[in-house]
């Protein structure tokens, strides 16, 4: 991990193995980070995602990975590798878009306080090809704003759902089910 300030100003950023930040300030300004295996934001770490449209795209292709977001939101995340696993470590928050093409996201059994972690998504969910193993886990959709959002699912079924969008409008593109509570 790092300690200081990074800013990709825009850049294409690639790591082929662990992002570990332990504090300092990471800054997604316009960029696409690409992540080949696990996600770890620590306590005193600031990541900064108000510059314009960033992208983390989660492209390892083996199991095993986790995500920790540190309670720090995401801009957009796409998981898009094959055959890879990620098991959130805490709940995460995505404010725009949510992408699945390939791989697999875990929201754990127990790694939330002894449940499962949350998901807190603010635009699209948008699964063409990916699995989600929703656990007990809640999926809350926050759209701010008047906007259509979609909701694909590719079969993965979610365990909760909950839509607190003020004007948010949300259509469905596959069949969706929910296998406790919407």
């Amino acid at each position: 991990g790092y300690t200081g300030t990074l800013d990709t100003f825009g850049f294409t950023l690639t790591i082929s193995s662990n992002f570990v930040q332990n504090n300092g300030d990471f800054i997604l300004e316009n960029s696409t980070i690409n992540v080949g295996a696990s996600w770890t934001e620590n306590a005193h770490a600031t990541l900064d995602i108000t510059f314009g449209d960033n992208v983390v795209i989660f492209n390892g292709t083996s199991a095993g990975r986790t995500i920790t977001s540190g309670g720090l939101p995401f801009n957009r995340v796409k998981f898009n590798g094959s055959g890879g696993y990620w098991t959130l470590q805490d709940s995460m928050t995505v404010i725009s878009t949510m992408t699945f093409t390939a791989g697999t996201l875990d929201t754990s059994a127990s790694n939330c306080s002894g449940k499962s972690c949350n998901v807190w998504v603010g635009g699209s969910w948008i699964n063409t090809g990916a699995s989600f193993v929703a656990e007990t886990s809640t999926v809350t959709f926050t759209t701010p704003s008047a906007g259509t959002q979609t909701l694909t699912t590719n079969g993965s079924p979610f365990y909760n759902v909950q839509f607190n969008g003020t004007g948010g409008y949300w259509t469905l593109r596959s069949s969706m089910t929910v296998i406790s509570t919407m």
